[in-house]
């Protein structure tokens, strides 16, 4: 196995059953950090070891849309291979496109790092009005804007690869770590979102984001808007 092998196996959104409770509870208040339920894995690094990827459970591969008047793309679900490639196509075959708009609990690291890097090369604003977790997140900050609709949330924890059996290994989030910094994180922002056990999740609200410069703008979650104009939320600006 070469020294680069793991990356094409990192995973960061993949937990036992916490797709539908991440996209739900992003919509509803809920705590700061959110572990599994009673009957699944316990909270912690210890525990994160034991979870398990459900069979019921399965990927959605990315659904990339354009939108009407060709400045929109929305992308929803998993970070599945390949997602990156189908989705620089269509950047390629709609020129004015300027906005991404992210729904995914996450997928692959390697998907959500070439998406990022094409979001930068090409000057994208980046917003989610529904979830955008894990590996979601390497694509929103790489955003020229970074804007966040009400009921929008964002979500971080560490990363880790599929062992044997489907079993959750927890793995060195250098490589997260290095891209969060290099996306003008601060240091103290990477941290805690990193020291988040794999099994469960931290979603910031929206002033934490606003302070940190996470979030350069807010919108509201009127559907009718399909490119608002955010306003500036303040705080720490990238």
């Amino acid at each position: 196995m070469t020294a680069a092998t793991p990356c094409l196996t990192r995973r960061w959104g993949r937990r036992s059953g916490m797709r539908a409770r991440i996209l739900a509870l992003a919509l509803a208040a809920c705590p700061a950090i959110i572990g599994p339920s009673p009957g699944s894995a316990a909270t912690g690094q210890g525990a994160a070891s034991r979870a398990t990827v459900e069979p019921d459970d399965p990927e959605i591969p990315a659904r990339l849309t354009v939108g009407p008047e060709g400045r929109n793309l929305h992308l929803v679900g998993d970070l599945t291979a390949g997602v990156a490639v189908r989705l620089a196509g269509l950047l390629d075959a709609h020129p004015r496109i300027a906005r991404l708009h992210l729904t995914s609990d996450g997928g692959l690291v390697a998907e959500g790092a070439a998406i990022g890097a094409l979001v930068a090369a090409r000057g994208l604003e980046t917003q989610v009005s529904d979830a955008c977790a894990s590996a979601c997140t390497l694509i929103f900050v790489r955003g020229r804007r970074r804007i966040l609709a009400e009921g929008g949330r964002l979500g971080f924890h560490a990363p880790y690869t599929v062992a044997a059996r489907g079993r959750m290994r927890p793995v060195d989030p250098a490589p997260e770590r290095a891209a969060y910094r290099a996306a003008g994180l601060p240091p103290a922002f990477v941290a805690r979102a990193l020291s988040v056990a794999p099994a469960a999740i931290w979603i910031p609200d929206a002033a934490q984001l606003c302070a940190a410069g996470i979030v350069t703008g807010l919108v509201g979650a009127d559907p009718g808007a399909p490119e608002p104009e955010p306003r500036p939320c303040g705080g720490r600006q990238p």
